[in-house]
């Protein structure tokens, strides 16, 4: 099963400009969900084993991330060190707020769940996820 790396929107911004135009990716919606989910205890944990250890608890822990936004149809906007972003929506002309909203809120249930199994480090280490979501209505 292959994953998409951009929402279909930006991908058609992307195809639609033959030129190779500089192009504006942001974009406005007038109700969106997003998820933040950060391991806290990250920076003990990571200073304190080897590199590949980190990369490899990321990466599994990542890895099941990903699998959950296709399940869920949320999109992955980024992930930067520990941090996990997600917004709850795959294609911009085909929206459901009430229906992102109760999407993202279970791939964090999911992630907590998914982040039992994957952050079972030695008792040493007090590694957790966070998990925040928060939706925007703009008026």
């Amino acid at each position: 099963r292959q994953m998409c790396i951009r929402d279909r929107h930006v991908a058609e911004k992307l195809f639609d400009n033959p030129t190779g135009n500089k192009l504006d990716l942001s974009d406005e919606f007038k109700d969106v969900t997003i998820l933040f989910a950060d391991i806290a205890g990250f920076t003990k944990y990571s200073s304190s084993v080897q590199p590949e250890q980190v990369v490899n608890m990321l990466s599994n822990l990542f890895t099941e991330f990903d699998k959950m936004t296709v399940k869920l149809n949320v999109y992955k906007v980024y992930t930067i060190g520990d941090c996990y972003v997600v917004v709850g929506f795959l294609d911009a002309s085909k929206r459901n707020p009430g229906e992102e909203a109760s999407n993202v809120v279970q791939i964090g249930l999911s992630m907590i769940a998914v982040s039992y199994t994957h952050l079972t480090l030695p008792t040493i280490y007090s590694v957790q996820i966070s998990v925040g979501a928060v939706s925007f209505k703009k008026k």
